[in-house]
């Protein structure tokens, strides 16, 4: 699976690079946990959003400690960000974060095995 992943996101960079120097989101449930996801990202000069704007915060999107769906799924057991919102700035004004928030944090019926990240 991370290697489709990491194919995926390769075909995503490599349009994203066809529109030129401008600004672009890239956003998801990547599944990326601070790996090789992120690293090629952040090589490509997005900037995890999340980190940018609250960094004293783990943001956990996958939490097997508040979501029941995640604790089936979840094999260590440990609450993670796998949810990404990268942003790529550019030169020219444009497209710029001013907060990130976390929606869906109490349990409910409906619960996904994630948490959204509007911003």
């Amino acid at each position: 699976a991370e290697a489709r992943r990491t194919r995926e996101l390769a075909r995503v960079l490599h349009d994203l690079d066809g529109l030129g120097p401008a600004p672009a989101l890239v956003l998801g449930d990547l599944n990326a946990d601070e790996g090789p996801l992120d690293h090629t990202l952040h090589a490509a000069g997005f900037v995890d959003l999340w980190r940018a704007l609250r960094p004293d915060e783990d943001g956990a999107t996958f939490d097997p400690h508040e979501n029941a769906l995640a604790r089936i799924a979840s094999r260590s057991g440990r609450a993670r960000r796998l949810d990404r919102i990268m942003l790529r700035h550019c030169e020219r004004p444009g497209l710029r974060a001013l907060d990130i928030v976390r929606i869906g944090t109490r349990a409910s019926a409906r619960d996904s095995e994630g948490r959204p990240l509007p911003v």
